[in-house]
């Protein structure tokens, strides 16, 4: 019976992780209906469930979990019995509300004692794990055990509680243990960036600017490392192998990233706006230190807080990160589940200065690097100088719309001007850079924020700090206060951040673990294809991408005039990797950025039915695609103001078209050619020993030149995709005046 489990895989993706495992079915057909039985190896499922599709996805995925425990677990067969219809109710609980009820027709109709249980256990939906765990287990054991005692069942359920938090469907887990970024609307099933936490394959992504649904093999190794948890959970073994499990995380971020591991420090936060939080306590720690060797008349005399944090490129950074670099709450809900108040302080935090500077000036255009960057040394210097305060400034290594300001060599001067002063901060949140670039920056003695769930498309949202060892050693020194405990935990944080790793608590943060292990996987993936390989894909499909935009009516690409300050590894393939477009309709003036939240919703959905009646079928079809583009960013504000839509290039993207091939007979080419001009590189970087300079100097041989051609079908194939998102972008243009308002919400995925 293969076929039904092909059959539920194609029409649930979100089992598809579950289900890749080796099970026989057997059909049977007795006059009484059933839930489905395990005999060995065999799942014997009644006749009666397979005339439900929705029956048929929640039992078979009832019964192959509990195989899978009982396979590594048998003596524990109730427990697995137990948390497999936790499982499977769980998974019914994400299902839309037509779906449950058909379910419940269903079992009314077939199996009264069936029905009641689902009944009964509803009626427990705020009750404890153990309550729940009793409830299905009395059911189980007059149902399918009736030979185990009591004392077997108190065992049974005392193991199916320790294992209850991961006793659920792995596309809900990936949504907890972050902020309401992360909830899912009831009648969408995807987040407020319209992505769903199940591999999407009927959907057309270029949105790693924002957020991805997951890859098929990164919900695979989620699902993977939940099956981990469980059975680790049946052997009282789950907080040693979850807090073993984060730990390999970091470590393989360490070697991925080429990192010293004795040089610098990995801590892994629920979203990359989180992190920053952990900048701002540094410096409150530092500052901390210098009070408490001033006297009580120099404490009295500052009316100013001890913490100044300046942000670069303001509003084209995460929406919370103002209020996280003040150390303020910006979301209701916090990854430990707590409801806090929006924009109060943290407990146990005071005052923090934010000085938000915007990275464009009134009309749109980037501002003048070297102007920014004096207006930005004057703030440091009355910081510093007349304040007495710990400065904090970041560097966006690269914004929504690409914008990488200050300068490497500015910031750098700093540094070693004011040494302890001054925390330097890299926004990497993006990681649109080459990997050597997180060393340099680390050597330099800055921070780095990072994410795997940018480019890297792992599901949102997954944050990462690596820490230089002199900030590693203030960190290591701080206790923690009171408010950090709400977002981050002691796993999280790697060992030789002691005492301030112990004073946090020792929550399992079991989403962040799965998301930060699918974007691994997505991250090894792409890391192993060779630098020159990627950088010559990068630009080859950005070039071409670029092109098919400006033929594209109805949508114009959006350029930055901007001086290119800093080394080559700050860009990914040495370029800017999102692709910004205004939307015009009816060629007039562009949409502004609450006119594009509509046209972004659109591009997810199906708009087919919106179409006018003259609409030709080609366009009805072109309508139907559905697309994830990066979120709308405003440029301009005003009467005449407008924002840009983004197309980013992510990981996956870059996988594909350096899947191999057989060689294709395009023009040979120097792949070198492709790259960013050598005009746009920093004056310090056009000396001999650059990389770049260098390949151009010593071009690669023909034979290297020629195994380039391999990756041709495969780019072609993304342009395919990217030509079908501007279709879809430009018919919404034609008929932006057709639309009233958004189109029918419908249910993603599941």
């Amino acid at each position: 019976m293969e076929n039904i489990i092909n059959q539920i895989k194609d029409r649930r993706p979100e089992l598809g992780g579950l289900l890749e495992s080796e099970v026989e079915i057997d059909i049977i057909n007795n006059d009484t209906f059933s839930w489905p039985n395990i005999v060995g190896e065999t799942i014997e499922i009644h006749a009666k469930t397979l005339i439900s599709p929705v029956a048929m996805a929640i039992e078979i995925a009832y019964a192959v979990q509990a195989l899978r425990l009982i396979r590594h677990c048998p003596e524990q067969r109730l427990a697995c019995c137990i948390l497999a219809r936790q499982f499977a109710f769980q998974y019914l609980s994400t299902l839309n509300e037509t779906e449950r009820e058909s379910y419940k027709v269903f079992l009314s109709e077939y199996s009264v004692n069936e029905s009641a249980l689902l009944e009964a256990y509803e009626i427990l939906r705020d009750a404890s794990p153990q309550d729940k765990a009793r409830c299905l287990g009395t059911y189980l054991l007059k149902q399918d055990f009736p030979s185990d005692s009591e004392h077997q069942l108190n065992e049974a359920v005392h193991l199916a509680t320790l294992a209850w938090p991961v006793a659920c469907p792995t596309h809900l887990l990936l949504t907890q243990g972050g902020d309401e970024r992360l909830h899912l609307s009831s009648e969408t099933g995807t987040n407020k960036y319209c992505i769903a936490p199940v591999p999407q394959r009927d959907v057309l992504i270029r949105s790693s600017c924002t957020s991805s649904p997951p890859t098929v093999s990164g919900f695979l190794t989620a699902e993977l490392l939940r099956q981990k948890l469980l059975i680790a959970a049946l052997k009282k073994e789950l907080s040693t192998t979850f807090s073993m499990s984060l730990k390999n995380i970091r470590n393989r971020l360490a070697a991925a990233f080429e990192l010293d591991q004795n040089e610098s420090t990995v801590i892994c936060t629920p979203s990359g706006t989180d992190a920053e939080i952990l900048m701002t306590y540094l410096a409150l720690g530092m500052s901390q230190k210098i009070r408490s060797n001033q006297t009580e008349q120099q404490t009295l005399e500052k009316s100013w807080p001890d913490v100044c944090n300046i942000l670069v490129a303001a509003g084209e950074v995460g929406s919370g990160t103002v209020a996280a670099c003040g150390c303020r709450y910006f979301s209701s809900c916090v990854p430990d589940g707590s409801q806090v108040s929006t924009g109060n302080y943290l407990e146990g935090v005071k005052d923090v200065e934010v000085i938000a500077l915007p990275a464009r000036n009134p009309n749109g255009a980037i501002k003048d690097v070297k102007s920014l960057e004096r207006q930005i040394e004057q703030l440091v210097e009355d910081s510093i100088e007349n304040k007495g305060q710990i400065v904090v400034l970041h560097k966006v290594n690269c914004s929504k719309t690409g914008i990488k300001v200050p300068s490497f060599s500015f910031l750098y001067r700093l540094k070693q001007k004011y040494r302890d002063s001054i925390i330097v901060v890299v926004d990497a949140a993006q990681m649109r850079c080459e990997i050597s670039a997180l060393s340099e920056y680390l050597n330099a003695g800055f921070c780095l924020l990072s994410t795997g769930s940018k480019f890297f498309s792992g599901a949102p949202f997954s944050g990462l700090l690596l820490l230089p060892n002199q900030a590693k050693s203030s960190l290591s020194s701080q206790e923690s206060v009171p408010g950090l405990g709400n977002y981050f935990a002691k796993d999280e944080v790697d060992e030789q951040l002691t005492p301030f790793r112990d004073n946090l608590p020792t929550r399992q943060n079991y989403g962040l673990l799965l998301r930060w292990a699918m974007a691994l996987e997505n991250i090894e993936q792409y890391l192993r294809i060779p630098l020159e390989q990627r950088t010559y894909i990068i630009s080859h499909w950005l070039k071409k991408a670029k092109k098919l935009v400006e033929e594209t009516a109805y949508v114009n690409l959006f350029t930055d005039q901007v001086i290119e300050i800093d080394r080559q590894s700050d860009r990914l393939g040495g370029c800017n990797t999102i692709i910004s477009l205004t939307v015009h309709p009816e060629a007039k003036k562009a949409l502004d950025t609450e006119s594009l939240k509509a046209v972004y919703q659109w591009m997810s959905q199906d708009i087919s039915a919106w179409l006018p009646s003259h609409a030709t079928p080609e366009e009805r079809l072109v309508a139907k695609q559905k697309c994830l583009l990066g979120q709308p960013v405003k440029i301009t504000s005003g009467p005449s103001g407008f924002g840009v839509l983004r197309i980013a290039l992510g990981a996956p993207m870059v996988w594909r078209m350096a899947a191999e091939n057989s060689l294709s007979d395009v023009e040979t080419r120097d792949p070198t050619q492709e790259n960013t001009p050598l005009n746009s590189l920093a004056k310090e970087d056009l000396e001999d020993g650059h990389p770049l300079v260098e390949r151009r100097k010593n071009p690669p041989s023909p034979i290297v030149q020629k195994r380039y051609l391999s990756f041709e079908p495969h780019i072609r194939r993304e342009l395919e995709d990217d030509q079908r998102i501007l279709d879809k972008l430009s018919l919404i243009g034609k008929y932006y005046h057709f639309f009233p308002g958004r189109p029918p919400l419908t249910r993603v995925g599941f």
